[in-house]
């Protein structure tokens, strides 16, 4: 069920209390939200979320429709490649969210149906990185073989975003595919308990982290030095 609270109240604490410890403070205005949310957000100064596979040209809800330039998100937003209710991006592009929804009984329809729409959105997507000179058409066509350098040229691009913060998730640095929340579950998958661990499923140590090629190269591309 969803309820209305007063959001006023709530911008007004989250002001005081963010003030006081000069703190940011970003929504996630993702799915469900009434349209004055984002509006309200930013008359604060309240970041909203921008995330690269949700952001499609006038906002359309229609998986296969263009996707945004990220040179028109807005300025107050976390902008981001994916979240951490999707797969990893590797894991997004190789529809790893088909299969564990199948998997997990979550669909509301036919299997086929779903991957239809998974299928629209990722060649709208590799429409968009041509279009933006990240990637060529032949890369385009053949996703499977070069999941890294679509996963960093998916980066590249946030990096057109105005948006006032840019995000690359952990998962993504190291090549995780395996989805680490699944919304419309709590027994059923191993939420927020998946070791973090590489596309070979070996698991990646905290000290390890830094130290990975993989790391290191989406670390350069979101600093502008690739």
């Amino acid at each position: 069920a969803y309820v209305t609270y007063d959001y006023e109240a709530m911008i007004a604490i989250l002001t005081i209390e963010a003030s006081r410890v000069n703190g940011l403070v970003v929504g996630e205005d993702l799915g469900t939200v009434p349209d004055y949310v984002r509006t309200v957000l930013g008359e604060h100064g309240l970041l909203g979320c921008m995330v690269e596979w949700f952001a499609r040209v006038d906002d359309s809800p229609n998986a296969g429709d263009p996707y945004a330039d990220p040179a028109t998100y807005r300025k107050y937003a976390l902008a981001s490649v994916t979240t951490h209710d999707l797969p990893p991006t590797a894991g997004y592009l190789q529809f790893e969210h088909v299969k564990l929804r199948e998997q997990l009984h979550l669909l509301s329809g036919p299997v086929e149906e779903f991957q239809a729409s998974a299928t629209a959105e990722r060649n709208a997507m590799m429409d968009r990185l041509v279009e933006s000179g990240l990637i060529t058409p032949e890369v385009a066509g053949d996703v499977e073989g070069h999941i890294q350098e679509i996963v960093e040229a998916m980066h590249k691009m946030l990096l057109k975003s105005p948006s006032v913060l840019l995000q690359a998730a952990l998962v993504d640095g190291v090549g995780e595919t395996r989805t680490q929340n699944q919304p419309g579950t709590s027994s059923e998958y191993s939420n927020w308990r998946v070791p973090l661990a590489g596309p070979d499923l070996k698991v990646v140590h905290t000290d390890e982290v830094f130290d990975l090629p993989r790391v290191q190269s989406l670390s350069a591309i979101m600093n502008g030095e690739k």
